[in-house]
């Protein structure tokens, strides 16, 4: 077994394959040569040390240890937290006697929204890491995973109604507002004179959380809040069903969510928009957080349909026995 790092001056694999240095050459050609520099810069990794006499040798490494005899995990880091956030999460936890994972787990993609991109993390120079999170927590079915979500979310959907009912009622107001700029068209007919009126802006709704959706939907959501939106889903195995789910499984869904993991720049052209005059919608930078639960037949499920859509698949089970067990079922 060896280990390696991407090559020099690549911060991974992916961009030193893209790099317009390399546009020229195919795929395959590609490859081979990150193969080549990743395995003259490999290095061996020794076998554990000390391991037990009883162990059957696979080459070098002992045979690895079956998920469902996993060793326990450090406990969630709470005092990593303001004092106001995790004395909330432990409240919330503890009145629906669950684990802190549970709530805190799943809070922490909807932090990420909060903040959005007024911080990040830089892990060196020129490669800033904004706190864009998916996390999902897996756990089996009757473990009170819901009520953990809807405390993880705190007061963000009473802003989303608030918001609806507020857009609601602009809306209304917009349509007084084009009823009188239609009048005053019709009278600039008549007498054309002056400037021409100016039509009205249509009021955009500034959504935060979304549960239904499609993909299109999340990136026309976070055009209008650029500060990020994310995804809550009690079940998230619907995020990998509703893929394509308006275009017989076809369509650029996977790739647009995966843009979105990375907070990439989007851009939708649409017809419709173009007959009416309206620019593509244009994002950027995205950002969009993913908070959920997963039960573990659903985590296997997501796996097997080659749709990769967790960031860090341990980042759900810190130190939770519920979902610790769950995730070596």
């Amino acid at each position: 077994m060896y280990w390696t790092l991407p090559p020099a001056g690549a911060k991974d694999v992916r961009e030193w394959l893209t790099h317009p240095d390399r546009h020229n050459k195919s795929w395959a050609d590609r490859g081979a040569e990150l193969s080549r520099l990743l395995m003259a810069a490999a290095t061996p990794v020794p076998p554990p040390v000390g391991r037990p006499a009883d162990v059957v040798p696979y080459g070098e490494w002992p045979v690895p240890v079956p998920l469902s005899t996993l060793p326990p995990v450090p406990p969630f880091p709470i005092d990593l937290f303001p004092a106001k956030v995790g004395d909330y999460w432990l409240a919330a936890a503890e009145s629906l006697a669950v684990p802190v994972d549970f709530v805190a787990v799943t809070a922490l993609p909807l932090l990420g929204v909060a903040v959005g991109r007024s911080l990040a993390a830089e892990a060196k120079r020129g490669f800033a890491e904004p706190p864009i999170l998916w996390c999902p927590l897996v756990a089996p079915p009757g473990s009170t995973k819901s009520a953990a979500l809807r405390k993880a979310a705190g007061p963000l959907p009473a802003t989303d109604r608030e918001r609806l009912r507020t857009h609601a009622a602009d809306l209304n107001d917009y349509r007084s507002l084009c009823e009188e700029y239609k009048h005053a068209l019709k009278a600039r007919k008549k007498c054309p004179t002056g400037a021409p009126p100016d039509a009205p802006l249509k009021p955009v709704l500034q959504q935060v959380l979304f549960d239904n959706f499609t993909v299109e939907a999340l990136i026309r959501g976070n055009a209008a809040n650029p500060r990020g939106v994310a995804l809550y889903k009690d079940e998230l195995s619907g995020l990998v069903a509703a893929l394509g789910q308006y275009k017989q499984g076809k369509g650029d869904d996977k790739q647009n969510l995966l843009s979105m993991w990375a907070g990439a720049s989007v851009t939708k052209n649409r017809v419709g928009d173009e007959k009416a005059g309206v620019p593509p919608l244009m994002i950027g930078r995205t950002f969009l957080g993913v908070s959920g639960m997963l039960v573990p037949d659903a985590l296997v499920w997501c796996f097997t349909t080659s749709v990769v859509l967790l960031s860090d698949p341990s980042v759900g089970v810190f130190g939770c026995p519920q979902a610790r067990d769950a995730a070596g079922e």
